[in-house]
C-alpha cells in the first residue's frame, strides 16, 4: 500500500516525505470510553514508533468513509476485520 494524501485536511498532516511510499496501515477503532484510550494505546504506541500516527477520536460515519477515495465505487474489494476481547 503507498500513503497517498487524499483530501485537503491531512495534507497538513502528512508529511511529504511519506508520500507515495510504500507502507503498511494499521487502522485501529476504539469504541470504549475516551478517557481510557491513551492507556489502551500506550503499549500499541510503545511496541515501535509508527511512521504516521492519526489516531485520535472521529466520528464512526467519517472513518467509514475514510478510504472511500481509494477504492471506487465497482470495484472488488475484500476487507477483514476482526474484533478483540481484551
Amino acid at each position: 500500500m503507498a500513503l497517498r494524501v487524499h483530501d485537503r485536511s491531512a495534507r497538513t498532516t502528512v508529511s511529504g516525505h511519506l508520500h507515495l511510499k510504500k507502507m503498511c496501515a494499521v487502522v485501529w477503532c476504539y469504541s470504549g470510553p475516551l478517557k481510557k484510550a491513551e492507556q489502551v494505546f500506550k503499549p500499541i504506541r510503545a511496541f515501535k514508533k509508527p511512521a504516521l500516527d492519526l489516531a485520535g477520536p472521529i466520528p464512526h460515519p467519517a472513518l467509514q468513509s475514510m478510504f472511500d477515495g481509494l477504492y471506487p465505487p465497482g470495484h472488488q474489494w475484500y476487507w477483514k476485520a476482526t474484533s478483540c476481547a481484551n
